[in-house]
């Protein structure tokens, strides 16, 4: 057993006394044997609850009439990541939050904005994020032929992406002939 102090380490509970998800900071952390470990944590803030409205799978037929669907999402921004960069993407890796709502195809593009208040757009939809773990595998070999028999079982997690709205805020646009931000804010658009 060893006990250790983490540099840095932030995960999300439900915080017992109120029942709201809340990021928990690690404190400190003990390793135990068998892959097991304790975590002692100092709960913040919530992570903010969240949502998207836009039009994913968006039509919807009756007889001959085919009509536009608006469909929203709600859930909540379960981590940032500093660095983000898409399979194929040319250009540098960028900051995203990821939702605890995967994004379906057509709402590309929607904003995610807050739940409650003053709306604040936390970033714009762009697609989605999938984790894997592998948590079985099996292999069994027949010896009376060459054959093998392999049996996986993953667990994936399906978490929506969205790129944070600090960073496109700061990007120059030729067509805006300036920087997002001071174009919006010149308009009266933002704070």
């Amino acid at each position: 057993m060893r006990s250790a102090k983490p540099q840095f380490g932030v995960i999300g509970l439900v915080d017992p006394q109120t029942s709201l998800f809340k990021a928990a900071p690690v404190t400190d952390i003990e390793i135990l044997a068998g892959d097991v470990a304790i975590l002692r944590v100092n709960f913040v803030y919530p992570f903010d609850p969240v949502r998207s409205l836009g039009f994913p799978y968006g039509t919807h037929r009756t007889g001959d009439t085919l009509g536009s669907v608006q469909r929203a999402f709600q859930g909540h921004i379960v981590s940032r990541l500093v660095q983000f960069k898409p399979i194929g993407l040319e250009q540098p890796a960028f900051p995203v939050y990821e939702t605890s709502f995967a994004a379906p195809r057509g709402l590309s593009g929607a904003p995610l904005t807050n739940c409650s208040g003053t709306v604040h757009i936390h970033g714009i939809v762009i697609g989605n994020s999938e984790s894997k773990m592998l948590v079985f595998r099996s292999e069994e070999r027949v010896t009376e032929a060459t054959s093998t028999s392999v049996v996986e079982q993953h667990e994936v997690l399906c978490l929506g992406v969205a790129v944070a709205s600090d960073f496109v805020l700061g990007m120059r646009s030729q067509l805006l002939q300036g920087v997002i931000r001071d174009v919006l804010q010149a308009a009266g658009l933002v704070a």
